[in-house]
């Protein structure tokens, strides 16, 4: 997929039931400022695929998601995250470098290490340290700044906000 030239678009950061996901992204995309046509289409239908599969493989119904044109160096220094997995993956430019390897800590200390990068339109299921602290996956976004490279990054993972209260009829 080739990037999405709109200079106005706005990232999108939405909780939702996997159930209600279609309206809800649907609403957010079209308020960041995602023009309608098969490119917006394609694009939601593919975050609610993978948000079902995210959600069947985690045995969750809730998500958090973060749909966002980066421009610069966003996480740039290796790290890892403090949730219990995360989806991620790049649409267009490059993916998340990750450190492969015995020495997982996080670092940027400037020893070499083996750092990988996911293709764009790669999908990774990274866990986070309320999985496994010592076996997390540390990873950072790929330095970008002064490049002119953009990407299109989608991340989700499990919801830590509870459902809105449904009223409840008898």
């Amino acid at each position: 997929m080739k990037p999405i030239a709109v200079p106005s678009l706005r990232p999108i950061q939405l909780t939702s039931d996997v159930c209600d996901l279609g309206s809800a992204l649907n609403r957010a995309m079209q308020a960041a400022g995602y023009p309608a046509g098969n490119v917006r289409v394609r694009l939601e239908a593919d975050i609610i695929d993978l948000a079902a599969r995210f959600a069947a493989i985690m045995r969750i119904d809730r998500l958090d998601i973060r749909f966002e044109r980066i421009t610069g160096d966003a996480c740039r220094k290796f790290h890892a995250d403090y949730v219990l997995a995360r989806l991620i993956t790049t649409y267009t430019g490059r993916g998340t470098q990750w450190l492969d390897g015995e020495s997982m800590d996080d670092c940027d200390c400037g020893t070499s290490h083996n750092i990988r990068e996911m293709r764009a339109g790669y999908v990774a299921i990274l866990k986070g340290r309320n999985w496994d602290e010592a076996r997390a996956a540390v990873h950072r976004s790929p330095p970008i700044a002064g490049t002119g490279e953009e990407r299109l990054l989608l991340t989700m993972n499990h919801s830590t906000l509870p459902p809105k209260v449904r009223p409840e009829f008898s």
